[in-house]
């Protein structure tokens, strides 16, 4: 988290960008967003102490970091080359694989990381969620998302 924080354009780009094309659509929606998916897994963690709280918060805020690649600055919502191509989850996934062996993070913390938020619109492959964090994650991105799509 560190290194993505220390680092002047994602802070830019977290700040102005939007959450997506059909939710939290405005410059700061994906700031707000983030924030509100992070605070509903902290609570969610404290509900259920068996859940690993740090893994989860941990991949609340990360889990749209792709966003920040996906789409153009500006003051229309224009989708990237890298959104296009690839996708802000794919690109997410690129952007954390890469601090983490920056950093030195461990294959045993990653791991975990990297599929509770590759899966947080839902199971990758056909597969299911595999871990608690991971369906924690999905449904409090969800329902973020689909009050956020209501509110507009």
């Amino acid at each position: 988290m560190a290194r993505f924080l220390a680092n002047t354009r994602f802070r830019e780009r977290l700040r102005t960008a939007p959450a997506s094309e059909n939710h939290h659509d405005y410059a700061g929606g994906l700031l707000e967003h983030t924030v509100a998916v992070a605070s509903l897994c902290r609570e969610t963690a404290q509900w259920y102490p068996r859940l690993n709280g740090d893994l989860l918060l941990a991949a609340a805020l990360l889990h749209d970091v792709g966003r920040t690649e996906t789409f153009r600055p500006g003051v229309t919502i224009t989708v990237s080359e890298e959104g296009r191509l690839i996708g802000h989850v794919l690109a997410g996934v690129r952007m954390i694989d890469s601090v983490a062996r920056e950093t030195g993070l461990k294959e045993a913390q990653l791991l975990p990381l990297l599929s509770v938020v590759a899966g947080h619109h839902g199971p990758l492959e056909g597969r299911r969620l595999e871990t608690p964090e991971a369906v924690c994650l999905h449904h409090a991105n969800q329902l973020d998302a689909r009050v956020g799509e209501a509110l507009c």
